[in-house]
């Protein structure tokens, strides 16, 4: 569970093959519990970030 105080957020790692069965399953249990609509975000880790040197005599 995270969140700055905006009713919460819950970050769930789920196997992308189960992803849609996931939210099938969390969003009516989910607003069953709380009364709220879930929203869910789904993505993918990346590499994350890099440094990249700019030449900018050439440009």
């Amino acid at each position: 569970m995270t969140g700055g105080g905006f009713a919460g957020c819950a970050i769930a790692i789920v196997d992308r093959t189960q992803v849609d069965a996931f939210g099938s399953t969390f969003r009516p249990a989910y607003t069953a519990r709380t009364g709220r609509r879930a929203v869910l975000h789904i993505c993918a880790a990346s590499d994350g970030t890099s440094i990249t040197t700019l030449d900018l005599a050439t440009s």
